[in-house]
């Protein structure tokens, strides 16, 4: 730490720094990609016409959850807490950190993702702007159709390469450093069950 509290350039690559790293980035975007998901199915659904009732409820839900998973893979990249940045920071300045690669590997692909976090920054700033739309809806719509306007299924989609992008650059280091990788892979497929669930709940029972 420095005088001010913060960390140097050397305590950035310890050991339990970058343990804490892989811990905080885990949190993030394991609920992160929750939040994306249940945006991505609600949405869906409501494309689909399935929402029959408590359309408000569920709008409010999916506003909510893509609010927040914007907000999520913004600040793993860009925030204060900058984490992911940090991390590739941690694997340049020591390599030797990271034993199941050798340091040239190390290097060589913190600097390649710093390149792709960089070809991320257009599409993050237009997920920025759709969010400031998402969050101010145009009062001469009604409020579900105002929203899901201004959210496209492409801006879906954008947000779902940023978080596989990352998620994928994340697992990678993961994996030289010998830290539990996340698992995912089930999180969408239980969340699409759970709104088919409710949409075919309130199938013939709305008043």
């Amino acid at each position: 730490m420095n005088g001010n509290g913060s960390e140097t350039e050397g305590d950035s690559g310890s050991t339990e720094n970058v343990y804490r790293l892989f811990g905080y980035l885990a949190e993030r975007l394991s609920n992160g990609w929750l939040y994306f998901v249940s945006a991505k199915h609600l949405h869906n659904a409501y494309e689909s016409g399935r929402v029959a009732c408590s359309r408000l409820f569920f709008m409010a839900t999916y506003q909510a959850c893509l609010d927040r998973s914007i907000q999520v893979i913004m600040d793993v990249v860009y925030g204060e807490e900058a984490t992911l940045p940090r991390l590739l920071a941690a694997a340049e300045g020591a390599p030797d950190s990271f034993t199941h690669a050798t340091p040239s590997v190390v290097r060589t692909r913190a600097g390649e993702c710093r390149s792709l976090i960089a070809g991320l920054n257009g599409q993050i700033e237009q997920l920025h702007i759709a969010r400031s739309r998402l969050l101010v809806p145009s009062e001469e719509d009604l409020p579900d159709a105002a929203v899901l306007e201004a959210f496209s299924v492409g801006q879906l989609m954008g947000l779902q390469k940023a978080y596989r992008d990352v998620l994928l650059m994340v697992t990678e280091f993961a994996g030289y450093y010998d830290s539990p990788g996340m698992h995912l892979k089930f999180v969408e497929e239980i969340i699409q069950d759970d709104v088919d669930f409710l949409m075919t709940l309130m199938s013939g029972n709305c008043v």
